[in-house]
């Protein structure tokens, strides 16, 4: 095997071991003609050489062990027998290497971008807490409470760290250092891939309203969820919020485009993708939060969209009777898809509403 073959081999045990941790290696060290005929007959003899030309033998000595080991960082060495004893003619040797002190078993950067390709968005963890052993309670199970609480630091991420510079990305930021219990944030980063979740969203919600005195609905959060893109959002108030083109039967509507915005009571969970749009209605509390994880669970490919009441934000007056909520909805969900057909659902009360507009349409 090649050297560099080794050296890749015991970088990686190394990263299996905790800092300090011991490693034991059985090996053959010695390259015989006996034992080269016997790997030769399993393995093929296309890439074995002769023993004189040293060049391509498939057994390490002691020596390019310590090599190895030590280009991967293990601290200490020791062999067995040791150089002299008669014992070492057998060609096997008990290797020792012990791993550095300060050893990082992993990359939380690397470890959340492996994650994003096995599970969905909202199952990978925002940090990561590093143990030596789960705390076990006395009947041998996880204490849970004796867990340590995530850091503070902000989450290694694939974009950048890039620090506030204007007053309202300031502004912005310290509340969400606050809501998010983080040391800093940046003006790049997602709300949500920092570990916000829909109950946080109401009280940065409630924390900005304060500040900028002017009342932040919550799909303004939704529709710009980094701190750069809400900053610029909120400089220009009149702006209207804009979503992105939804394809639906070969037709692509740009709203923007045609002058439309979006509703209050429409809130674009997730407004990328080619899919036929989902529109799910507010149950009993009005509030679209609960659809958020099925929003992240369908995919970046599936628009999805959380039809909420009207009169959660002021000066909204509150609707009474199903028919008009689902003449409102109606006319909010053409605002994105014009024409049919219309995939339409809810939750608790959102059902009934839900069917309403499915007789309306």
């Amino acid at each position: 095997m090649a050297m560099c073959n080794y050296f890749c081999l015991t970088t990686y045990l190394r990263s299996l071991l905790a800092p300090g941790g011991l490693m034991l290696i059985l090996e053959g060290t010695q390259n015989s003609r006996l034992q080269m005929i016997t790997v030769g007959f399993i393995e093929g003899f296309s890439h074995f050489e002769d023993e004189r030309l040293q060049s391509n033998l498939p057994l390490l000595s002691v020596e390019q062990w310590q090599v190895a080991l030590g280009g991967s960082s293990f601290e200490k060495f020791v062999a067995f027998p040791a150089s002299g004893l008669a014992t070492e003619v057998l060609g096997q040797h008990v290797m020792v290497a012990r791993a550095p002190s300060f050893v990082k078993r992993f990359q939380p950067g690397e470890l959340r971008k492996y994650l994003q390709q096995k599970l969905p968005e909202y199952m990978v963890p925002s940090a990561y807490t590093l143990l030596d052993g789960l705390p076990l309670s006395a009947n041998g199970k996880v204490d849970r409470r004796a867990l340590p609480s995530p850091t503070s630091m902000r989450p290694e991420l694939a974009i950048h760290y890039v620090m506030p510079q204007t007053e309202s990305e300031k502004l912005i930021a310290a509340v969400w250092q606050d809501v998010l219990k983080l040391e800093k944030v940046g003006i790049g980063d997602n709300f949500f891939d920092l570990g916000g979740n829909s109950l946080l969203t109401v009280q940065v919600q409630s924390k900005l309203s304060d500040i900028f005195q002017r009342e932040l609905s919550i799909v303004e959060l939704f529709t710009f969820p980094t701190i750069q893109e809400l900053a610029q959002h909120l400089s220009e108030p009149s702006a209207p919020i804009e979503t992105a083109p939804t394809k639906c039967n070969s037709t692509i509507y740009h709203v923007g485009k045609t002058a439309q915005t979006v509703p209050d009571c429409l809130v674009p969970l997730q407004s990328q993708g080619d899919g036929l749009p989902f529109f799910c209605v507010h149950p009993l509390a009005g509030v679209v939060f609960p659809y958020v994880e099925l929003a992240l669970i369908w995919g970046h490919n599936q628009p999805f969209y959380g039809l909420q009441a009207l009169g959660l934000n002021s000066g909204e007056t509150p609707l009474t009777r199903i028919e008009e909520m689902a003449a409102a909805h109606i006319a909010a969900i053409k605002t994105v898809q014009p024409q049919g057909p219309y995939r339409v659902g809810g939750w608790s009360m959102g059902g009934p509403i839900a069917f309403e507009m499915a007789w309306q349409l």
